[in-house]
């Protein structure tokens, strides 16, 4: 994919329409879907109105036809993960470290997507999961249902991807905590770290499953010597 940076839409990097999609995606994910005006995209890109609205009706349709351009290649990538040779265990992993690598590149399209998580646009966000994640989570949780079965594989899945995320949506904070290390943002770490981490929890699962929950007693204390409010 071009650079997304101001591209003269007469170059050779790209068509007036995929520069036109190059920086409506980056419009849509500094303000949002509603703080951006078809006007304000022609005017960035260097075309009229009538130019932008000859390749887009409307910005319903350009907004679905940026979040295809923006996906495009990697649900393919994905796609491909699904027939490859392996265990299941593999074949998750490289599910995991194909995520880590595209949230780490695409910060444009990352920020979209949580734009419009935060945002809780109903018909928005089922756009994005039928036109964009559906499959993949799906086979996602295929994977998982074929690794253990000891627990919900839709919220196994979910905090799964959850590892990866946040890792990447706290990138700019954690430089300020200790012991922290530019190395822990390089997506190949970040992988083998959740990874990791999720293959070791699952095998526990047994032993976790024979620990009550103690809903009622203090996260303190095995023993529930000391409620939830302090009282002794």
């Amino acid at each position: 994919m071009t650079d997304r940076s101001a591209v003269p839409v007469d170059s050779p990097a790209g068509s007036t329409r995929t520069v036109i999609l190059e920086k409506a995606l980056e419009l849509f994910a500094e303000t949002g879907f509603n703080g951006v005006s078809m006007r304000r995209i022609a005017q960035e890109v260097g075309i009229n109105p009538a130019t932008l609205y000859h390749h887009f009706v409307h910005k319903e349709d350009l907004y679905e036809q940026v979040l295809r351009f923006a996906y495009a290649e990697q649900a393919a990538h994905f796609s491909a993960l699904v027939s490859i040779e392996g265990t299941p265990q593999s074949q998750l992993g490289e599910f995991i470290r194909e995520f880590a690598f595209y949230i780490a590149k695409d910060q444009h399209f990352f920020r979209l997507v949580k734009r419009e998580q935060l945002e809780g646009n109903s018909e928005r966000l089922k756009m994005l999961v039928d036109l964009l994640f559906g499959k993949q989570y799906e086979a996602m949780v295929r994977s998982v249902g074929r690794v253990t079965q000891a627990f919900d594989t839709h919220m196994l899945v979910t905090s799964l991807l959850g590892l990866v995320l946040h890792h990447y949506e706290t990138r700019h904070m954690r430089q300020f905590f200790v012991e922290y290390m530019p190395s822990q943002d390089d997506p190949e770490v970040v992988a083998d770290h959740c990874c990791r981490l999720f293959f070791f929890g699952i095998q526990g699962a047994g032993a976790a499953q024979e620990v009550p929950y103690r809903s009622e007693q203090s996260l303190l204390s095995a023993d529930g010597e000391h409620s939830r409010d302090g009282a002794g």
